[in-house]
C-alpha cells in the first residue's frame, strides 16, 4: 500500500440522491469529474429518463414545425380504417 497522501483533487466522493435511493461515486481528478459510478438500478433510470426527454425534446420540435394533427382527426381516420366510422 502507497503512504503516499492523495490530494483532495484526486479523491473520490460518495453521492446518494435526497431521497437516498441510489448511491453514486464520483472519481475526481485535478478539480474535474472523470467518472461516475452508479448502481444498476440508478443507470437503468437515468436511461430511461433520457429517453423520454429525447421524446419530449421531439414531440416539441415537430409540434413547432406544424408536423401535427388533432386528435379528432386522427381517431376519425383509424375508426374508418378499422370500418367502425
Amino acid at each position: 500500500m502507497c503512504n503516499a497522501k492523495v490530494p483532495e483533487s484526486e479523491r473520490r466522493r460518495d453521492c446518494s440522491t435526497s431521497r437516498g435511493e441510489s448511491r453514486a461515486t464520483h472519481h475526481y481528478a485535478n478539480g474535474e469529474a472523470k467518472a461516475v459510478i452508479q448502481d444498476i438500478e440508478s443507470y437503468e433510470s437515468t436511461r430511461e429518463t433520457t429517453a423520454l426527454l429525447k421524446i419530449l425534446a421531439l414531440d416539441g420540435r415537430q409540434i413547432a414545425e406544424g408536423k401535427v394533427q388533432p386528435a379528432e382527426d386522427v381517431l376519425k381516420s383509424v375508426r374508418e380504417r378499422q370500418g367502425d366510422g
